[in-house]
């Protein structure tokens, strides 16, 4: 049997030494003493090595999607609803989805929509949260840009319990967090 092992050389270079052994007779091992393999290492080695063949066999095949839609096909097909939002380019950054209460949360420039996945564009809830004044001032003393950098970017949506979400955002370089209460139950919005 030939077993493969990779050397670290002093240059950083990896080279492979061929060790050949008698399974059955471990004092014919050539390149290794008795005592630097034991059976359930080289079990283990063997195991790797199957492994490895397999999972190496899997990454030469192209992963090909089940189904490919293009923008235009998925207003077609009535299975695509595009959020408005507004117009002031609010940057989404994070999204949350609640499916007990059939809500989806955005985080945005200065902005946390709530949303219904019924119909995304109606009757959505919308919380004002922008950096406090003081922190928009340092931002732009501190040489960033007021409209693109000094602001609350909304970057953490995550559930805190059932009726509450934790948030957090940038600050304007200050970040801020706290506690959206979404309510108990599911409620129409």
């Amino acid at each position: 049997m030939i077993f493969y092992f990779s050397l670290q050389t002093s240059v950083g270079l990896t080279k492979k030494r061929q060790v050949f052994c008698n399974m059955n007779r471990r004092q014919n091992c050539e390149g290794m003493n008795r005592a630097s393999i034991s059976k359930p290492q080289l079990l283990c080695l063997l195991l790797l090595e199957g492994i490895l063949f397999f999972s190496a066999e899997g990454t030469s095949k192209h992963h090909v999607p089940r189904l490919k839609l293009s923008y235009k096909d998925l207003l077609l097909s009535n299975s695509c609803i595009p959020f408005l939002g507004s117009a002031e380019g609010l940057d989404f950054q994070t999204l949350l989805l609640d499916e007990e209460r059939g809500h989806l949360l955005l985080g945005a420039k200065d902005h946390i929509f709530l949303l219904s996945l019924v119909d995304l564009n109606k009757n959505g809830k919308k919380i004002f949260w922008p950096a406090a004044k003081e922190k928009v001032d340092l931002c732009k003393l501190a040489g960033k840009d007021a409209h693109t950098e000094c602001a609350n970017f909304i970057r953490v949506l995550q559930p805190y319990n059932k009726t509450h979400v934790y948030a957090c955002g940038t600050g304007a370089f200050h970040p801020v967090c706290g506690y959206i209460d979404l309510g108990t139950h599911k409620e129409v919005i």
